[in-house]
């Protein structure tokens, strides 16, 4: 049987070609202003502080709970508006072929992605423009993925292109739990709840 190991990648890069710059991996500096043009939350409303309660309570999510396209919600620290989000994991098999004994090893890769120029429930429903968007840019960051450890009960991995940056995943019920972690000081949490792929 093949090791699965989970790769996380979320951090954010220079898009050239054809890959859509609105969609990009989720990251704290890239947080757009759009997300803040509807302020229809609940005032009485702290969706930070109940996403730090469910990922206190969660665990390391299967491996195999984390392939396909997951929608969400993203939220600031102080921040009740919520930002569209979209979990994409998908296997993949890595290493050289050595024969029975040693095969390539098959590892879950994923990216947690935003749109800042679109409303929050943009990734609810799959469309053909989601859809067409969230391919392009997968074709375009796939390979950059590294693999993540796992600590602090929960799937980790260190921003590579964003120094003290840290991600953290976690499974809570039903819901796919990200702690963005900026300089030991928790800024964000991102959930998905809609599996649409």
């Amino acid at each position: 049987m093949n090791q699965l190991t989970l790769c996380l990648v979320l951090s954010f890069f220079t898009f050239v070609g054809t890959a859509r710059a609105d969609i990009q991996p989720f990251s704290l500096n890239g947080w757009p202003a759009e997300f803040a043009e509807e302020a229809t939350a609940d005032p009485a409303t702290d969706p930070f502080s109940d996403l730090e309660v469910l990922y206190a309570q969660g665990s390391v999510p299967k491996l195999e709970s984390l392939v396909g396209w997951f929608a969400g919600r993203c939220f600031l620290k102080n921040e009740k508006r919520a930002g569209n989000s979209l979990f994409v994991g998908w296997k993949e098999a890595v290493g050289n072929d050595q024969g029975p004994l040693f095969p390539p090893k098959e590892v879950v890769k994923g990216i947690w992605l935003i749109n800042g120029h679109k409303e929050a429930n943009y990734f609810d429903e799959l469309t053909k423009e989601n859809e067409a968007d969230v391919m392009t840019l997968w074709k375009t960051v796939k390979a950059n993925v590294s693999p993540s450890l796992v600590e602090d009960g929960a799937v980790s991995m260190p921003n590579p292109n964003e120094s003290g940056v840290k991600y953290q995943v976690r499974k809570s019920g039903e819901y796919l739990i990200m702690h963005l972690i900026e300089k030991d000081k928790s800024e964000a949490y991102c959930y998905s709840f809609k599996k649409i792929k």
